[in-house]
């Protein structure tokens, strides 16, 4: 199984390109034809039991390949997002880019994911609003506690408050 490449895209959003080769696919290419044979009654046949020729016959193997699609793109992304450790927080565009029958699969997704909050700001420091609320004391705090006339103790607090 070939990973996918992965592509961080701005806005929290990821972008995961798989290619599937036809041997990969066969697995869901059995269960397309299995699911397609129960699906519609095929002449000369019990339900579930036609040959993968009749199948193909009946239904083109276009049908078979897109119905398997479904499964190769469940399967391969949820694959991708155990193994990556991505966070998706919405439905995903899917984006079919090549789709042959017997040769490779390549497809697109693009997930939202969880934004990553890599570094926080420092609260304990002094900010913007730390410094308006420390001038907001001195201006309408302080002279509200002198006395008027005012006496060395006050002094001693409007110096000390800078």
């Amino acid at each position: 199984m070939q990973a996918p490449t992965i592509e961080k895209l701005p806005g929290s959003k990821v972008k995961l390109s798989f290619v599937v080769t036809p041997e990969e696919a066969k697995p869901y290419i059995d269960e397309a034809v299995a699911e397609l044979s129960q699906s519609k009654p095929i002449p000369g046949f019990r339900p579930g039991k036609a040959p993968y020729a009749e199948i193909v016959k009946t239904f083109g193997e276009m049908k078979i390949w897109e119905q398997a699609l479904e499964r190769i793109v469940r399967a391969r992304y949820v694959a991708a997002v155990l193994e990556n450790d991505l966070d998706p927080v919405g439905s995903p565009e899917i984006s079919v880019e090549k789709l042959t029958p017997n040769q490779d699969l390549a497809f697109t997704v693009i997930a939202p994911v969880a934004p990553i909050v890599e570094v926080l700001a420092d609260y304990k420091k002094e900010n913007a609003f730390h410094r308006w609320e420390r001038h907001y004391y001195q201006l309408y705090a302080l002279p509200r506690i002198i006395s008027f006339p005012p006496t060395l103790l006050d002094f001693l607090l409007w110096r000390w408050s800078r």
